[in-house]
């Protein structure tokens, strides 16, 4: 199996990558081969289950802010 080109600057863990015999065979979900994860994580919860859903399972955030 070959890697294909990252967007990521720091290689750092994937220049110490076990040897390809090692990985471990992943099934093809039919996810593109680059992919937004913000996107496919909020935007397609939105879209399953509805902008009017609270995100964060209601959380608040502590008084004065972050």
């Amino acid at each position: 199996m070959e890697l294909r080109s990252s967007a990521h600057a720091d290689t750092f863990t994937r220049d110490r990558l076990p040897p390809p015999e090692q990985w471990p065979h992943l099934t093809d979900l039919g996810y593109p081969d680059r992919l937004n994860c913000g996107a496919e994580l909020l935007d397609g919860t939105i879209g399953r289950l509805g902008a009017d859903r609270p995100g964060g399972g209601g959380a608040r955030a502590p008084r004065g802010g972050l």
